[in-house]
């Protein structure tokens, strides 16, 4: 009875030593020294149960077919049912708030094949993907949950002027930051809404190769300018690649602002301009139609035309201020700036966060699980 292990030392006419496992009672040793003699190293080893013999080697193969099959397998399992919680969760938050809800969400998952998670970014597939929905969902208002350290340009500002030329409200809901390229595609929304920790950052754009990396536009260009003509060639060429894509990203986000107003409780610096600017058109406008210059409608007529062209010239001299804070390398690419100073630079920021948003998050899990709570 029992399980029979038989040694074959090797050759078609070798003999098989049969070894016969000790049963409770028995000695090890005993029954070892009486059915196995010689040395069997190297040897292919063989099983038998019930009367079916299998060599070592096939039980090994097995074995590593089940585990590469776990590998594989169990995590693409694992990520179809959180891919399941993650969409009756989306329903649910469509049906709240009334508008279609998408989700931008670069982070490295422990979920992902055998374990190894990889790096996400802005790219060309996530503006096709966000530029098809957007299209499909013209006649609702968006909502865009965004949770990224940026990517790349030219995909952000595909996403941010799609998400600004939608008829409909448009919102972007950050729960925890929203960097670079991400924050090009905040300033596209209506509305910003933050987690009172969460944080958005500069959009100077990163030049380079990857033999030297990747640095700051504005970097780039003072190296050129403090070398002058020490400079190399590359240095050169990477500083006039950075003023092409610095003049990119400013035209660009002074599109997104254009049409939108400040939020701001106090009188800032653009309104201040903008008052004084007011008043001193209406002032020459004053003394030209005293001297009987101009044909056209008098501003003296209509103060409330002064007025309508201060506070234009005061909002351009609002976004002009945001653009220059953003994009000209004052502050380094990695500088959170909180929802507080988003409010201050007047953007329309509401940090009334929906709690459900935190609920999905959890949905993600992290590679890294340093941090331990009960809950």
């Amino acid at each position: 009875m029992g399980i029979h292990y038989l040694i074959k030392p090797g050759g078609p006419s070798c003999i098989l030593f049969r070894i016969a496992l000790p049963i409770p009672g028995d000695s090890f040793q005993e029954n070892f020294q009486e059915n196995f003699r010689g040395n069997f190293s190297g040897r292919n080893f063989l099983a038998t149960v019930d009367s079916t013999t299998i060599s070592f080697w096939n039980i090994l193969s097995v074995l590593f077919l089940f585990i590469f099959l776990y590998m594989v397998l169990y995590p693409q399992w694992q990520l179809k049912v959180i891919k399941m919680q993650r969409q009756v969760r989306l329903k649910r938050m469509e049906k709240r708030w009334g508008s279609r809800v998408l989700t931008m969400i670069h982070r490295r998952e422990s979920i992902s094949l055998f374990g190894l998670p990889a790096y996400q970014f802005i790219d060309e597939e996530d503006s096709e993907q966000i530029l098809r929905w957007i299209r499909a969902s013209r006649k609702y208002p968006l909502d865009l949950i965004l949770h990224t350290p940026g990517g790349q340009l030219h995909a952000s500002i595909q996403i941010s002027r799609a998400l600004k030329k939608h008829p409909k409200k448009t919102r972007v809901i950050i729960p925890h930051y929203s960097m670079s390229g991400g924050t090009i595609i905040a300033l596209a929304a209506d509305e910003i809404v933050m987690d009172k920790d969460a944080v958005i950052g500069p959009i100077d754009p990163q030049i380079g190769d990857m033999f030297r990396g990747l640095y700051p536009a504005p970097s780039w260009i003072y190296a050129a300018e403090t070398k002058k003509e020490n400079a190399d060639d590359s240095t050169l060429v990477m500083s006039d690649i950075s003023r092409k894509s610095l003049n990119l990203t400013r035209k660009v986000a002074k599109e997104l602002l254009a049409d939108k107003p400040k939020k701001t409780d106090k009188v800032g610096m653009a309104d201040k301009a903008g008052m004084v600017n007011s008043a001193g058109m209406a002032d020459k406008a004053g003394r030209a139609d005293k001297a009987g210059m101009g044909d056209g409608p008098r501003m003296s007529d209509n103060p409330g035309m002064a007025a309508k062209a201060g506070s234009e010239q005061g909002r351009e001299i609002w976004v002009d201020e945001v653009v220059e804070k953003l994009v000209s390398g004052e502050m380094i690419h990695i500088t959170p700036l909180s929802a507080e100073e988003a409010k201050q630079l007047g953007l329309n920021v509401n940090t009334d966060f929906p709690p459900e948003v935190h609920e999905f998050m959890r949905l993600f899990r992290p590679a890294k699980v340093s941090v331990e709570y009960v809950e």
